[in-house]
This record gives C-alpha cells, sequence and structure tokens, in this order.
C-alpha cells in the first residue's frame, strides 16, 4: 500500500496551520484561506469518488505533529519530538550542523545567450 497521498495530506494539513491567512487559489477558480485547504480537499476526494480514509489519516498525523511540535511545547511543557542526539551530531559532524553553507561553492556562470540584438517592439515603425 503507498502513503503518498496520505503524506502529502500531512504536509499541507502542517502548512495550513503555520501559514493560515495566506490566500490559495484552487484550480484559479475558488480563492480560500489555506486554513481551509485540507479540507477542501478531502471534500474534493470524496466528490470526485475517492476514498477520504488516506487523507483523513493524513489530517490526523499532521494534527498530531503540529500539536506535539508547536501547542504543546508552548505551554511550558517539554518538546516530545526533539531530534534524536546521535542524528544531530553525526549532521554536524559530516556537514558543518543543519544551514551548513559551503565558503567554495562558486555560483555557476551564467549561460551565453544566442541573440544579443536590440529588438523591435511589435507595431512600431
Amino acid at each position: 500500500m503507498a502513503f503518498g497521498g496520505t503524506l502529502i495530506f500531512m504536509i499541507v494539513y502542517i502548512w495550513s496551520r503555520f501559514t493560515p491567512d495566506q490566500p490559495v487559489s484552487l484550480m484559479g477558480v475558488v480563492k480560500l484561506k489555506a486554513f481551509y485547504l485540507p479540507w477542501v480537499l478531502l471534500l474534493m476526494t470524496k466528490v470526485m469518488g475517492g476514498s477520504p480514509i488516506p487523507d483523513l489519516i493524513g489530517i490526523l498525523v499532521g494534527h498530531l505533529y503540529y500539536f506535539l511540535k508547536v501547542l504543546y511545547p508552548n505551554g511550558s511543557s517539554p518538546d516530545l519530538l526533539q531530534t534524536p542526539k546521535f542524528l544531530s551530531d553525526y549532521i554536524q559532524n559530516l556537514y558543518g550542523g543543519f544551514g551548513y553553507v559551503n565558503p567554495n561553492y562558486q555560483a555557476p556562470r551564467a549561460a551565453p545567450t544566442a541573440f544579443r540584438g536590440r529588438g523591435h517592439r511589435l507595431g512600431a515603425d
């Protein structure tokens, strides 16, 4: 069984909680706030004849993550979802930490353009 749709719904739910007032356009027709996006997508799945169970599981898992990582620690409670120390140490040793930037990185040169003329506006003499 593939859980791709469930994972996507979890990510959409978490994103919608972090940016609830972000305007979202659904297929260029309906405009709504990001807060409602997971529920509208769930409704669309149901209307199109699909099973809403994987989508609901994604929303529930996303809510569990959001609760344990954001809401619960805000109430002066411990963070229950910390990155394990061995993984943090491994990343620190391997890359120099999270958000590591390679000091020797050089951006690639811009590709040469084939046409360097002045150009002419259409309809202008």
